[in-house]
């Protein structure tokens, strides 16, 4: 145990006679009172280039000052376990204030609980015209920064015309945890000449609140449009949006602003996660594992290039903030699918080979919805297996089935037996599929006896409100086996 207490600076790594410092921490615990923790010390008139580091493994580290990782000298803290604990009221953490710092933890946790103000953030990674980087996980074991405040990047606090930049990744194994907001700049500084440059990474790691709403990328907060940035989710991974706070596991809301990009795929994990940018563009998929995924755009779909919508069971998509004309409308080549719930009325519009599916179930199961309107090259795709194990779509509210070009897919799986509820529907139905497909083969006459298969038919019944799928054979089938009957009772006979 090292205990220093005293005025700041107290506890350098690395000054103008020491350019290559570097402490490494294996265990045991560093507590400093009134005294921060300063890599890359130095006067900014010296010449002195060289870096410093830190290396935390184990143990930890209690203070109640800040930590600068960065200060006219470049500077490193690598974190591969072990605790930090910061309660100063102002910024505990600044990567980069006035030359390069790189904080990357893959291991442990860094948290920031004193009381934030409006004119401090818990965090700030690149201030002045400095390059600072924050690494969040990519190890093998778990990795959190959480922050009681909130977070700022590429401040430019000198308003001048050099501006620094900030790089944030969020990766495996890796959480942010932040009260707030997570800002591209500072609300208390006025910045005529606009802020540094933000590259903002999602490569699967989690993004949540601490233990309050978040906001990412909101402009309204001073400075309009300097406060955005893109959020950029890495192909090949899968980044997870959460309300649950990391501190104390209440459901909240994380809203984000920022723009979703990239070849990455997105996963909410509980809570609320609202997506307010109109023009998100992210090729990934969405699975809403738990909690609820909210859209919110003045357009039809601002998830539109994200292929595949999953619902899981007891997770739901509200797409009532979804204001366009039709409300919230199904991409072509978009796939709805799950079985949890869909709070808003859908509306699903393809185009020659890429329609627009929705798809109950994750293989047998319910997908609740409001009203549904299946537009033009919609699909509505139904697995049906052994007896009363089918997928089914349950609308609150009306079915709407006046497209030409609309078609129902019944995918068999196992033999049938019985009869099937294939949707339902509180309000009114309005037409039927204009195509009906068994086992991707056309049904020419689905609603007549044996339509389906030669053993089944469809009912529309309006009056209890079901689409039925129902055993009633064509009559030359039955015909068959009434044949069948006849010389088997000869056979007896005989």
């Amino acid at each position: 145990t090292l205990t220093v207490t005293g005025a700041n600076p107290a506890f350098l790594v690395g000054t103008p006679g020491n350019p290559y410092a570097a402490v490494n921490q294996t265990g045991g615990t560093l507590t400093l009172t009134s005294t921060s923790v300063i890599l890359g010390y130095n006067s900014a008139s010296s010449t002195y280039t060289g870096q410093s580091t830190y290396n935390l493994a184990s143990g930890s580290i209690g203070l109640t000052s800040y930590t600068i990782v960065g200060y006219h000298a470049p500077a490193d803290f690598i974190q591969t376990g072990g605790s930090i604990v910061t309660t100063r009221d102002d910024t505990a953490l600044n990567v980069a204030l006035f030359n390069a710092g790189n904080y990357a933890i893959s291991g442990g946790s860094f948290e920031a609980t004193g009381t934030p103000y409006i004119g401090s953030p818990s965090l700030q990674v690149s201030t002045h015209d400095a390059a600072g980087t924050l690494t969040v996980g990519g190890g093998a074991s778990t990795a959190a920064v959480a922050l009681k405040g909130w977070m700022a990047m590429a401040n430019n606090a000198d308003n001048d015309t050099d501006k620094g930049s900030a790089t944030v990744n969020l990766l495996p194994n890796g959480t942010l945890a932040v009260n707030t907001n997570i800002y591209r700049g500072r609300p208390d500084y006025v910045v005529s000449n606009g802020t540094g440059t933000v590259t903002f990474n999602l490569g699967g790691g989690t993004l949540r609140p601490y233990n309050a709403n978040l906001a990412v990328g909101n402009a309204n907060n001073g400075h309009g449009a300097n406060a955005v940035f893109d959020l950029n989710l890495l192909s090949a991974t899968t980044s997870t949006l959460t309300g649950i706070g990391w501190k104390d596991s209440v459901a909240r809301t994380l809203s984000i602003y920022s723009k979703l990009t990239g070849g990455g795929g997105l996963a909410i994990g509980g809570g609320t996660a609202e997506l307010r940018h109109a023009a998100n563009d992210f090729t990934g998929n969405t699975t809403i594992s738990a909690g609820t995924l909210k859209l919110i755009t003045t357009g039809t779909n601002n998830v539109a290039n994200s292929p595949t919508i999953l619902v899981a069971s007891g997770a739901t998509l509200d797409v009532t903030g979804v204001t366009g004309p039709g409300g919230f409308v199904l991409a072509s080549g978009q796939t709805l699918t799950g079985a949890g719930a869909v709070t808003g009325a859908l509306t699903a519009t393809g185009t020659p080979g890429n329609l627009a599916t929705v798809s109950p179930g994750s293989s047998i199961g319910t997908l609740s919805t409001g009203s549904v309107t299946l537009g033009d090259y919609s699909d509505l795709i139904l697995e049906v297996g052994g007896a009363g194990q089918n997928d089914k779509l349950a609308v609150t509210g009306n079915l709407i089935l006046t497209s030409t070009l609309d078609r129902l897919d019944l995918s068999p799986v196992g033999g049938w037996l019985g009869s099937y509820t294939l949707a339902t529907w509180t309000g009114s139905i309005s037409g039927e599929f204009s195509q009906v497909y068994y086992n991707n083969v056309l049904m020419p006459n689905p609603t007549a006896a044996g339509g389906i298969n030669g053993n089944y038919r469809l009912i529309y019944d309006a009056g209890s409100k079901m689409l039925l799928l129902i055993p009633e054979p064509s009559p030359l089938a039955l015909a068959g086996l009434m044949a069948g009957g006849q010389l088997l009772r000869r056979r007896r006979g005989g």
